[in-house]
C-alpha cells in the first residue's frame, strides 16, 4: 500500500471514531450495541462522565463491538474503578476493579468473554477474602473465603459451577464449626457441627438436601 493510501485510511478512522454518544444511549441487541433508536451497529466514542462533568468512562466501538484494547473507567472522585481488556469484542486477558479509595477489590482473568482461571477479592484494606478459580465462566475446583483477619473462613468444592465434594465452615480461631458434602449442588452425605473447642455437637445424614436415616450415610 502506498504512503497516499496509508494516510487516506488513518483519516477515514479518526473520522469514524470521532462520533461521540453518552453510554445510556446506547443498547445491547444480540451481542451488538446500537444507537437506542437505530437498526445500525454504532461506531464510534461510548462516553460517560460524573455529576461534576468529569470523564467517567471512553469505549471505541466499531460496528456495534469494542474496538481491542484496554479500556479504563473511573469513580465519581477520579479513582480508577476498573481496567478491562477487549479482544474480539469481546472481554480477553486481565480485569482488576478498585476501590473509591484507590484499593485494589478484585482481579481476574477472561477468555474470550468468559472468566477463565483464577479471580481474587480483597478487603479494602488488602486482605485477601476470596479465591476461585473458573474454568470457561463457571466455578471449578477449590473456592476460599477469609474472615477479615486472614483466617480461613470456608471451603468448598465445585465441579461445573456446582457445590461438589466436601464443606467447610471454620471459627474465626481457626476451629471447624461444621462440614457437610454436596453431590452436583444437593447435601448428600454426613453432616457434622462442632464447638468452638472442637467436640462434636450432632451430626445427621442427608440425601438430596433432605435428612433420612444415617444408614444412608454409612453406605
Amino acid at each position: 500500500m502506498n504512503k497516499g493510501l496509508i494516510f487516506l485510511s488513518i483519516v477515514l478512522l479518526a473520522s469514524c471514531f470521532s462520533n461521540e454518544i453518552e453510554e445510556e444511549n446506547l443498547v445491547e441487541r444480540q451481542g451488538i450495541t446500537y444507537e437506542v433508536f437505530s437498526k445500525v451497529p454504532f461506531t464510534g466514542n461510548s462516553v460517560s462522565y460524573s455529576s461534576k462533568g468529569q470523564l467517567k468512562s471512553k469505549i471505541a466501538y466499531e460496528d456495534g463491538k469494542i474496538v481491542d484494547g484496554l479500556y479504563e473507567i473511573f469513580h465519581d472522585n477520579g479513582q480508577l474503578k476498573s481496567k478491562v481488556n477487549f479482544k474480539d469484542g469481546e472481554l480477553n486477558g486481565l480485569e482488576e476493579k478498585y476501590y473509591t479509595g484507590g484499593e485494589l477489590r478484585s482481579k481476574a482473568r477472561y477468555k474470550s468473554g468468559e472468566l477463565h482461571g483464577l479471580k481474587e477479592y480483597y478487603y479494602e484494606w488488602g486482605q485477601l477474602e476470596t479465591k476461585e478459580n473458573y474454568k470457561s465462566g463457571k466455578v471449578e475446583g477449590v473456592r476460599e473465603h477469609y474472615y477479615s483477619n486472614g483466617q480461613l473462613m470456608i471451603k468448598e468444592h465445585y465441579r461445573d459451577g456446582q457445590l461438589n465434594g466436601l464443606w467447610e465452615k471454620y471459627y474465626v480461631n481457626g476451629q471447624l464449626d461444621f462440614r457437610k458434602h454436596y453431590k452436583y449442588g444437593y447435601e448428600n452425605g454426613l453432616f457434622e457441627k462442632f464447638l468452638k473447642n472442637g467436640q462434636l455437637k450432632s451430626k445427621s445424614c442427608l440425601k438430596n438436601d433432605k435428612k433420612v436415616d444415617m444408614s444412608y450415610c454409612k453406605k
